[in-house]
């Protein structure tokens, strides 16, 4: 089992994920991600991404939240270009962790 931490990116800002939840594979973490963004987009809540990281901060794969593009529906979709994060070594203003509508996804 791995831990997989799934930020969401939207509005300018980042939506850290500071539990993370385990997974046998990125398959698995990847079906997780999709609910997230599914609910969050169906709740309004913003348009963006939500990128899984690994337990070292690298961004392994996104999923998008809100309408997809049609450009995106020929290809597979590709998370905005990140960098890797160290949660714990961010220093920005729209660093925050991830709020209660968001956190309530994520269970």
């Amino acid at each position: 089992m791995a831990r997989y931490f799934f930020h969401v990116f939207c509005d300018g800002d980042v939506h850290m994920d500071e539990n993370g939840q385990d997974f046998s594979d990125l398959k698995g973490a990847k079906t997780r991600a999709t609910t997230i963004a599914k609910e969050l987009a169906e709740d309004g809540y913003c348009v963006g991404s939500v990128c899984i990281f690994d337990k070292d901060g690298n961004e392994l794969d996104g999923v998008p939240i809100g309408p997809t593009p049609p450009e995106a529906t020929k290809s597979r979709f590709r998370s905005p270009p990140h960098f890797h994060v160290s949660p714990s070594k961010i220093a920005s203003p729209n660093r925050r962790s991830i709020s209660s509508r968001a956190s309530a996804a994520l269970i």
